[in-house]
C-alpha cells in the first residue's frame, strides 16, 4: 500500500493534471474527514470509521464504565413545591 503522497506523485508522473500536490492532499483529506463523520453519524461505529480513514485500532486504557439504572426518586420539582 502506498502512502498518500506517493500516489499523488505516481499521479502526477503518469500524467494526470494535478497542478499541486499538497493542495491535492488537503482536498482529498478534507473529504475524506467529511465522510467520515457522516459515517460516525450514521452508525455511531469508531470501529468503522477508523477503518475508512485507515487508522490504527486503539487499545483503550481503561475499561468502559458501566452506567447503573436511575434510581425510582421524585422529581426535583415535586421537592421544592
Amino acid at each position: 500500500m502506498f502512502c498518500l503522497e506517493t500516489a499523488v506523485r505516481m499521479l502526477q508522473e503518469a500524467g494526470y493534471p494535478i497542478e499541486g500536490s499538497t493542495e491535492e492532499i488537503e482536498r482529498i483529506q478534507k473529504r475524506a474527514f467529511e465522510q467520515a463523520a457522516r459515517l460516525a453519524d450514521a452508525t455511531g461505529d469508531n470501529d468503522a470509521v477508523r477503518h475508512y480513514l485507515w487508522l490504527p485500532q486503539v487499545a483503550l486504557r481503561f475499561p468502559p464504565v458501566p452506567l447503573l439504572p436511575p434510581r425510582n426518586e421524585e422529581p426535583l420539582l415535586n421537592l421544592i413545591g
